[in-house]
């Protein structure tokens, strides 16, 4: 999975955590942490993981020649958005 396609995945497990707590054989990072750690913390290591997956992907996107890498970066702005709105 793409740096970038880890952190959007991580984004869709903090919004489906309800829906996927009652089927938890559909799998969800952050249910898993949470069997492991308190809530809050699990919560806030998804959050940090998914950080560093952006700014992995922004590094890499940033590089791309004739800036071929823009729409990447739009979208990584766009995912690290709904990310920090989970922190609050």
């Amino acid at each position: 999975m793409s740096v970038c396609g880890l952190a959007y995945q991580i984004l869709d497990d903090l919004k489906d955590q309800p829906f996927d707590a009652e089927k938890p054989k559909l799998g969800n990072l952050i249910l898993a942490l949470k069997a492991e750690m308190p809530g809050d913390l699990a919560e806030a290591h998804a959050i940090e993981l998914a950080r560093r997956r952006l700014r992995d992907a922004s590094k890499k996107a940033v590089e791309l020649p004739c800036g071929t890498g823009a729409p990447l970066l739009t979208l990584i702005e766009r995912v690290s958005s709904q990310i920090d709105a989970f922190e609050s």
